[in-house]
């Protein structure tokens, strides 16, 4: 079963050798901290939290903001029932067209940001060619790496799939002895021995492949008679 956060906390004590928080060479609220900055990280670096969304495009519209919480674009596709449906091709903003060219063929998206109104900034997701008309439906479909929720001590539990939640105590237990090595260094040894495993586990997520996805098939053709290959390495 997955870990509550609270269990996690608790896991991490009891590697660390010490059962309670006080007193202790780290509290529950810097364990805390520590296993929601490595999860953050295993987020940014694989595929093991993975999201989408939909929106409407809109005539004269170029950019389209995307949720703060996403890391990294993965796939844009552009699908209008009665119109155009394309997976868009990536491109540098420099490649934009300077003529602000409006059709109903949309081919690449670019990524770039802006600030709104409060001034903070915002992930933008800009089309080429830009649409020129109003959709009736959310027509751009994107993929994304998903930044996990903050975890809450009795509240919020570890978004990572589970098979990678053990990985989490490691790298905080890392973190707790570099915290610990810069006051005696005899932690050093243990830092390093735990930041092995936490590089361990990194290099497990970025091989992740969600298993819902291996019974696909080697390959698919299309309308076209294109073929596409999957690979999963």
């Amino acid at each position: 079963m997955p870990y509550t956060t609270t269990e996690l906390i608790t896991a991490v004590r009891d590697e660390f050798g010490e059962d309670t928080p006080s007193p202790s060479g780290v509290s529950d609220v810097q364990i805390l901290g520590f296993l929601n900055k490595r999860q953050r990280e295993m987020c940014m670096r694989s595929d093991v939290l993975l999201t989408c969304h939909d929106v409407e495009t809109k005539n004269g519209q170029e950019t389209y903001a995307t949720p703060p919480e996403y890391l990294k674009v993965s796939a844009v596709f552009i699908y209008r029932a009665n119109g155009l449906q394309r997976r868009l091709d990536p491109m540098e903003m420099p490649w934009r067209d300077a003529t602000k060219r409006t059709s109903a063929d949309q081919h690449h998206f670019y990524i770039w940001g802006a600030n709104d109104t409060t001034g903070n900034n915002t992930p933008l997701i800009g089309l080429q060619d830009i649409p020129n008309a109003d959709s009736a439906t959310k027509d751009l479909n994107v993929y994304h790496r998903q930044a996990p929720k903050v975890m809450v001590s009795g509240g919020q539990a570890p978004e990572v799939n589970f098979a990678f939640q053990d990985g989490l105590i490691q790298g905080a237990l890392a973190s707790i002895y570099s915290r610990l090595s810069t006051v005696d260094s005899k932690w050093l040894s243990l830092y390093d021995r735990k930041m092995s495993e936490w590089r361990d586990w990194m290099v497990e997520a970025g091989k992740f492949v969600n298993p819902l996805i291996l019974d696909l098939p080697g390959s698919r053709v299309d309308s076209s008679l294109n073929t596409y290959e999957y690979d999963y390495e």
